[in-house]
């Protein structure tokens, strides 16, 4: 899979997250039994068209693994599961959070990263991208520097990650920001020319990548 993607996608620079380039955005967790959330996960049907996103999924929740997800990786602090899932092949935009972030990939997938040092003067460049493949079943955990966003499918078939952050982290906002880079709880984003909302904040510069497949 992945030396295929290589293959025909020469502009971006895309590992495995088993490559040490990785070290630098996150690490694999390992001894973690992901299949409940898993299978879980997968009967939640994909939208038709584009991505979704749900920040706390009951079902989820309640699978197994919760508790050690709040109380092991958490440190006890309250967490949300939800899942991000559909179809994408665009990096469109980065965001951070002030809490790592778990992703669980029940398929195959390709995440877009950066690292937040490499903002300057507001902007980061779409150079600076890296692309990292994260084959189903892996569990990864994204240091709060780390630039992320949507992931990118890897076949016609879509994907699914599962989402573990802080609790109310992307949730709506109580109050008007002066940055307005802030546009959750707890969530800061960054997005490509190309593909900003009205008032969103333009902050990647270069080519909006596509990853093909």
């Amino acid at each position: 899979m992945i030396n295929n993607l290589k293959k025909i996608n020469p502009e971006i620079k895309i590992y495995s997250v088993n490559d040490p380039e990785f070290a630098r955005y996150g690490k694999i967790i390992t001894g973690f039994d992901s299949k409940d959330l898993i299978t879980k996960a997968l009967e939640i049907n994909k939208p038709d068209n584009g991505a979704a996103y749900t920040a706390s999924i009951p079902e989820l929740e309640a699978a197994d693994g919760f508790c050690t997800l709040q109380n092991e990786y958490y440190g006890g602090m309250d967490i949300q599961i939800g899942l991000c899932w559909g179809y994408n092949v665009m990096l469109d935009a980065l965001e951070y959070h002030k809490c790592t972030e778990i992703n669980i990939a029940a398929t195959d997938m390709l995440v877009f990263l950066g690292k937040l040092a490499d903002i300057k003067d507001g902007v980061f460049s779409s150079d600076d991208v890296m692309a990292f493949f994260v084959p189903a079943g892996t569990t990864i955990e994204l240091y709060n520097d780390t630039l992320h966003y949507c992931p990118c499918q890897t076949s016609a078939d879509g994907f699914y990650s599962i989402v573990v952050l802080m609790k109310n982290t992307n949730g709506p906002l109580n109050f008007t920001p002066i940055d307005n880079r802030i546009i959750g709880h707890n969530k800061w984003v960054i997005w490509h020319k190309d593909a900003a909302p009205e008032n969103g904040f333009v902050g990647i510069s270069g080519t909006n990548l596509k990853l093909n497949f």
